[in-house]
């Protein structure tokens, strides 16, 4: 039985902006700036909800559905 995961709001602007980006590169652009939110990136990126390396981050299908 799968739970749902209950995301912060950070966690969930991360999701957002990988999703409306129109390049993975502008949605680092987006995250990157901010440490909190840098630190949002890292742990969905963990939970295999984003692609994510310098090059820019990606929303997976994972993502795609929380």
């Amino acid at each position: 039985m799968n739970l749902p995961l209950k995301l912060s709001s950070s966690q969930k602007y991360v999701l957002i902006i990988a999703k409306i980006s129109p390049s993975p590169v502008v949605a680092y652009a987006s995250v990157s700036n901010d440490a909190n939110t840098m630190q949002a990136a890292k742990q969905v990126y963990k939970m295999g909800f984003i692609d994510m390396d310098t090059n820019g981050i990606e929303i997976t299908k994972d993502g795609e559905q929380q």
